[in-house]
């Protein structure tokens, strides 16, 4: 598949939204009653916290920073405040694992700045921090690994000789097991501009065995190509290039993610624009990935329901092309029954089923 080289929420549910396609009030009707007992949540970010809702957008719970808040992550960014972004829902759906990004020079580049934390996902609890670095290590992108005891992460070691490996983590920082290292960047050919290759997303699979890894072109600033990673041997495979944000079904068969679309261009801040996202599947191999829909709106963040039915994810279907209209969205895994399930500012992102 060639996919290109480029790469809050405040009020409940407000129905079923008109897009490409006219979606009728009894549709949404059943769309909504087909998961109402759905005891699942939907974690997402939105205004420097972390919130979990039902999957028809009720019950909404503030799981850090309680009290009122206002603003979006780019706001946080520029005032140098920090912020909790990226949230994950442990396997077995008690915990919930995010980012506490600490706005400080170039720690949004870097990440360097920020802290792996973690925190109930039924109620407010206390965030506590459970990859703590050193003065030289830091450890970034994790994601919860098979049983939700360990983690997998991208450890950054820097001092004399700078280096990124993919490990395996237990809770408080011991390093179980290194799978790979990734090489510093080479001496560009004449002519070329360097390649400078950074992990930024990281998803175990919960069959076991393997892991999803996408790159970026640091030096290009654009994501480049997601890779199928053995555990034991650190073999990588080719999934697609220009994709990120990668996911699995929960039995492990299925993965999805995000690569270049076409619609009216995002500008995530000042600096860069890029083609919108769309919203990607394919079987636990890599192979036959297809498109779930093709929309003007930028879609990220996507996530499989429990049963594989439906899907979350954040897009500014409201305001394409602005990045912080974004809310949040439900369809099934088709691409039918579009429901919006959150309202409001601050921009409500990052979701996870």
């Amino acid at each position: 598949m060639s996919t290109g080289r480029t790469f809050s929420a405040f009020g409940a549910l407000l129905g079923s939204l008109l897009v490409l396609t006219t979606v009728s009030h009894a549709d949404s009707t059943e769309a909504l009653t087909a998961s109402a007992s759905d005891s699942s949540r939907i974690v997402y970010a939105n205004g420097g916290r972390i919130l979990a809702v039902s999957p028809d957008g009720s019950d909404r719970v503030a799981l850090t920073r309680k009290g009122r808040v206002a603003g979006s992550n780019y706001a946080f960014k520029l005032s140098r405040k920090p912020y909790d972004r990226s949230p994950q829902i442990s396997p077995t759906g008690k915990r919930v694992l995010f980012y506490r990004q600490d706005e400080q020079d170039d720690g949004y580049v870097s990440g360097l700045d920020g802290k792996t934390m973690v925190v109930n996902a039924s109620e407010p609890s206390w965030p506590r921090e459970v990859l703590p670095g050193g003065p030289r290590r830091h450890f970034l992108n994790a994601t919860w690994m098979t049983g939700g005891d360990r983690l997998l992460a991208v450890l950054h070691e820097h001092g004399r000789h700078t280096r990124e490996s993919v490990v395996i983590a237990g809770f408080g920082g011991a390093v179980k097991r290194r799978i790979l290292t990734l090489r510093l960047p080479g001496r560009p050919r004449r002519g070329q501009l360097p390649v400078d290759w950074k992990p930024t997303q990281l998803a175990a699979s919960p069959a076991g065995g393997k892991f999803l890894m996408a790159l970026e072109d640091q030096w290009a600033g654009r994501a480049d190509r997601l890779l199928l990673v053995d555990i034991k041997t650190g073999k990588r495979k080719l999934v697609a290039k220009g994709a990120s944000q990668p996911r699995w079904s929960s039995d492990g068969k299925k993965m999805i993610f995000v690569a270049p679309g076409h619609g009216p261009e995002v500008c995530p801040d000042d600096s860069s624009c890029r083609k919108p996202f769309d919203i990607f599947v394919a079987n636990a191999n890599g192979g036959q990935v297809r498109r779930v829909k093709s929309t003007a709106y930028d879609e990220q963040s996507p996530s499989f329901s429990p049963d594989s039915a439906y899907i979350s994810f954040s897009a500014n279907v409201n305001r394409p092309g602005i990045d912080l209209s974004r809310e949040l969205y439900r369809m099934k895994s088709d691409g039918t029954c579009l429901d919006w399930l959150t309202n409001g500012v601050p921009a409500s992102r990052d979701p996870d089923w």
